[in-house]
């Protein structure tokens, strides 16, 4: 299907939560994680980056801009029925025509339920254990959500070669409001089998379909992936594996620049696999029956069944979209597998040879915070985003000097700090009292490395950040 931004319709996304029903009167929710610069629509059925109509964009960065990278996405799910020998694959998106085979709620819970809902914090967190013991309580991130749903209902499975695998997903996405992770949104599921039998030579794995931009106006995106590479950036050396990222490397009407990069990196797999699988196809060409996906899931190309595992290299430009995935393993009645990701953005034309460089010092920031157990937690830290002093860089990207220019509501110590992309200090721009005022401090940073860093500001009115590039 062709698809077009229409600002009217994305725009009825932008509220916090809604409803509507599909053609089978199924009731279905959106909310939004618009925390930080990430603004990523989810649901309770399944899909996340695509808008409550199923018909439209549901993410888009930095925020605010309406500049659109995903038309949907979600999880696939497959296995061999062990009794028929039938491959069965339940999909949470379907991009062949954005369906979602998913049920909100658990197994035996009528959609319909009040309490099948996205609970978001600080809204109507937490979700009650009394219904879903296996929900969390405890926030991690600044803006937790969490939700169910399952694959127990026939109704809403594709019609044919589609049937009910007997899972159920536990989502919770979590979003930081701090400059390290302004870019990057988490999402963990927690699968389980409740069927009454085995699950055999089982895959679990993201599908994406990366839109940037309007692609009726010509499908222009171009993808690739890394399975596992090392990339020295400036003085650093950044390890980046299990990675699928989408760019486009022309203009975009109505853009300023040419866009930035989306990457999908898997943080946790089932059985510590990794990435076993990356299969990009197309809108032309995409698998449409649980035969076809089921191979896809496993790193066949499903229009040949010639083991192909993954494709990382560039393609040519067109409507893109892939599949990431981990498997073999079995899964017992009653037992659960865990697969987390993470959704990265990154401006990289002018500034980076190519994008996937520009994402390596995103993902170092999201890999770190999932190795060390979310450790840049949110503890006594604001619900909300802080109100900071405004402070703008100029020139950025920068190639020796730039100008940093702030102001002063309240006399008092103010400190700027300069950071690389691991936390390390690295140089002292100012520090001391200063009155009321306007403020052009010089930046001379001809000594430093290319690279990406960050300028962080404190001052009585508050804190303030931003990213400045170097490149000489």
């Amino acid at each position: 299907m062709k698809k077009m931004l229409v600002l009217l319709v994305s725009a009825v996304c932008m509220f916090a939560n809604t409803k509507t029903s599909d053609k089978s009167g199924r009731t279905w929710q959106t909310a939004i994680h618009n925390i930080n610069q990430v603004e990523m629509c989810i649901s309770n059925y399944g899909k996340f980056g695509q808008n409550e109509a199923g018909n439209n964009v549901g993410c888009w960065w930095p925020e605010g801009s309406l500049h659109n990278y995903i038309f949907g996405a979600g999880i696939w799910f497959g296995t061999v029925d062990s009794l028929t020998g039938d491959t069965l694959v339940t999909v949470g998106y379907n991009p062949h025509d954005g369906t979602s085979e998913c049920a909100p709620g658990l197994k035996d819970m009528d959609p319909d339920d009040p309490l099948a809902i996205i609970y978001m914090y600080p809204d109507n967190w937490p979700a009650p254990t009394g219904t879903f013991p296996m929900a969390p309580q405890a926030r991690i991130s600044h803006q937790d959500s969490w939700c169910c749903f399952n694959d127990c209902d026939s109704t809403y499975h594709s019609p044919g070669d589609t049937r009910p695998i007997g899972i159920e997903a536990y989502q919770t996405v979590y979003a930081w409001n701090i400059p390290e992770l302004e870019d990057v949104i988490f999402f963990t599921y927690h699968l389980k089998n409740v069927s009454d039998h085995n699950l055999h030579d089982c895959y679990f794995g993201v599908m994406a379909d990366c839109d940037i931009g309007n692609e009726s106006g010509g499908a222009n995106d171009i993808m690739s992936g890394i399975v596992g590479k090392w990339y020295a950036v400036g003085s650093e050396s950044i390890w980046v594996d299990n990675l699928a990222y989408q760019y486009q490397d022309v203009t975009e009407p109505g853009w300023a620049q040419i866009p930035g990069a989306i990457g999908f990196d898997l943080l946790a797999t089932p059985m510590d696999l990794g990435m076993t699988a990356l299969k990009r196809f197309t809108l032309s060409i995409d698998p449409s029956t649980d035969e076809e996906r089921y191979l896809t899931l496993a790193g066949y190309n499903f229009s040949t069944g010639i083991y192909e595992p993954y494709d990382t290299v560039p393609s040519q430009p067109d409507d893109q979209r892939f599949l990431m995935s981990s498997g073999p393993f079995d899964l017992a009645v009653d037992s659960s597998v865990t697969l987390v990701f993470a959704v990265l953005f990154a401006d990289w034309h002018g500034l980076y040879g190519t994008p996937d460089i520009a994402l390596a010092l995103v993902d170092a920031w999201a890999q770190y915070q999932y190795d060390n157990n979310w450790i840049l937690s949110v503890k006594e830290m604001p619900q909300t985003k802080i109100a900071s002093p405004l402070m703008t860089i100029s020139p950025n990207p920068i190639t020796n000097k730039a100008q940093v220019s702030f102001s002063l509501t309240n006399a008092g110590f103010v400190s700027l700090k300069l950071y690389n992309t691991i936390g390390q200090l690295v140089k002292e721009v100012a520090n001391g009292h200063r009155p009321v005022g306007n403020y052009n401090i010089d930046l001379n940073l001809n000594q430093l490395s290319q690279g990406t860093y960050l300028l962080l500001l404190e001052t009585p009115n508050g804190k303030s950040s931003r990213s400045l590039v170097i490149a000489h």
